[in-house]
């Protein structure tokens, strides 16, 4: 059974909670392709302008989590990395 609701708001407020929807829905989208969208350890190294020793290394270190058993890098893990600074 459907059942409407109506609630007083703002323009405002209304524009807020948009702007935030959207916001969500967004970076749940971008979320779940950075997770899908993976790099070899080759490919990490070039896109990073690190050798691949350097990226071996930081997978060691546990500074690059990978899945695959090591060998692919997501780019939801470039972004975190990228993200801290380094």
């Amino acid at each position: 059974m459907k059942q409407d609701i109506f609630i007083n708001v703002t323009p405002e407020e209304l524009k807020a909670l948009v702007k935030d929807a959207v916001k969500e829905a967004t970076q749940e989208k971008t979320d779940k392709e950075l997770m899908s969208r993976t790099y070899s350890i080759n490919g990490t190294a070039k896109l990073l302008n690190r050798s691949f020793e350097t990226i071996k290394k930081m997978i060691q270190s546990g500074k690059l989590p990978t899945i695959d058993n090591g060998k692919r890098i997501t780019a939801h893990a470039i972004n975190n990395y990228l993200k801290e600074g380094n």
